[in-house]
């Protein structure tokens, strides 16, 4: 993508976050922010929030395609939104994982919920008096060049909610990877053998179902830990996972090549 450019970077996102953190209401929250090479294309930020510690980890394209205060802006919005976000995937979550039911609730929340986060982060914009270009439209212009290559898409004319509805079910089928199956048939093929952390701990572990047990501890890693870290590969260090559980072991397992292969 041609209109890639490198990121202002950490300080300056992190003061822009000290800009608009007393303007949301989140003034007692600790909020970082991390650069990272997301596998998906189109993707431009994402948060972790804990709601109980009040904390949050913006983590932001390395070389973002759209405008970074803005992009910055809606994942705070999110953070406003959470409890909201928390509520519907409960709900959510009571349906079978991988059922139909489940697949269709989750695709209503993303289509309910992005288009007002990105509404309401043009609306705080402007009031700030800075210009906002629509965020489908930096979407659309990223996905056209790929999606003409798919039958029956040249002619496609996208607004705004088919863009934000298709563009993981498009885009990212148009980008070659590999998914938590087959990643996890890997690391279940490696149950037993060593692994190594970043600062040289040495370990095994074993796989019970959908989870790993490390031998350095008691802790368990569930298997949509890892599914969650695929998101943030290839990992320079543990920064990335920290939200989630054990990142150490998550970044040993997931960088090493008899998991990693050529994939990222």
């Amino acid at each position: 993508m041609n209109n890639r450019h490198e990121s202002m970077g950490r300080d300056a996102l992190e003061h822009l976050v000290e800009k608009w953190k007393p303007v949301l209401g989140l003034s007692e929250w600790a909020i970082r922010v991390e650069l990272v090479d997301f596998s998906r294309e189109w993707q431009s930020g994402d948060v972790k929030v804990d709601e109980v510690e009040k904390s949050a980890l913006v983590l932001m394209s390395r070389r973002p395609f759209r405008d970074e205060e803005q992009v910055l802006l809606h994942e705070l919005v999110h953070v406003v939104l959470w409890p909201l976000d928390r509520a519907a995937m409960d709900l959510v979550e009571t349906a079978p994982q991988n059922s139909r039911e489940r697949e269709l609730g989750e695709a209503m929340i993303f289509r309910a919920l992005e288009p007002v986060t990105e509404q309401l982060t043009a609306a705080l914009l402007r009031a700030s008096g800075v210009g906002v270009r629509p965020a489908w439209a930096a979407l659309e212009e990223e996905a056209k060049p790929r999606l003409a290559h798919l039958p029956g898409t040249a002619e496609w004319g996208l607004d705004q909610a088919e863009v934000l509805e298709v563009r993981e079910e498009l885009v990212v089928s148009s980008r070659q990877g590999v998914g938590i199956e087959q990643v996890w048939e890997r690391i279940e093929r490696s149950a037993g053998e060593p692994f190594r952390q970043l600062r040289g701990g040495k370990f095994t572990y074993e796989v019970r179902g959908n989870a790993l047990l490390p031998d350095r501890t008691n802790r368990q890693l569930a298997r949509s830990q890892f599914e969650r870290a695929l998101e943030l590969v290839p990992l320079e260090n543990t920064a990335a996972v920290q939200h989630l559980q054990g990142p150490s072991y998550i970044y040993a397992i997931l960088m090493d090549p008899r998991v990693r292969k050529d994939d990222w």
